[in-house]
């Protein structure tokens, strides 16, 4: 680690730490670490149970003995289950953003 000093004109204004690796391969092997830590095992957990999921809703969803009730509820599944992917696809995306932001 170096520490650098970050100045405005003659102002300084704070301190930054700078990560020196010895080799560059180092810090890619260390990114690629931290992104599958942080982004891609969580995101295939999560994809996974939500597969789950939604293959519980649609077969409980057809034992209905009234069709329409039926249709019903597996129309609510699916708006739920949209719903769902949003929510993930965007916390995914607000995560990668803030990554490239921090530098990582």
């Amino acid at each position: 680690m170096v520490v650098e000093d970050v100045e405005f004109g003659e102002m300084f204004l704070y301190h930054s730490c700078i990560e020196m690796w010895p080799h560059p391969t180092l810090k890619v092997m260390y990114t690629v670490c931290i992104l599958m830590i942080q982004a891609v095992i969580p995101s295939t957990v999560v994809v996974c149970i939500h597969a789950r999921i939604a293959r519980y809703l649609h077969a409980h969803a057809t034992v209905q003995r009234d069709s329409r009730r039926a249709q019903r509820e597996l129309s609510r599944n699916k708006r739920t289950t949209i719903l769902l992917s949003e929510t993930f696809s965007q916390n995914l995306c607000r995560n990668s953003t803030c990554q490239e932001y921090r530098g990582m």
